[in-house]
């Protein structure tokens, strides 16, 4: 559960577009795209973080319970 997630895809992703719009004529649209997938990244980033505290919380109930019950 602590390794985090490989962000090496999405950057080679970019990477790649970069290398088919040309900056010039489409600006505006690799702008908007560009913050789109950082925004949905964070988005993603912020999921990941309250899933892994959830499963570190249901662990340490889980051990709770585990012990009074015994």
């Amino acid at each position: 559960m602590d390794s985090a997630v490989d962000w090496t895809p999405v950057d080679l992703l970019i990477s790649q577009l970069m290398e088919v719009y040309d900056p010039h004529e489409d600006a505006e649209t690799i702008q908007e795209s560009l913050s789109t997938l950082n925004s949905e990244r964070d988005v993603f980033r912020h999921a990941e973080e309250t899933l892994r505290g959830l499963a570190k919380g249901l662990l340490c109930i889980h051990l709770i319970i585990t012990r009074f019950t015994k």
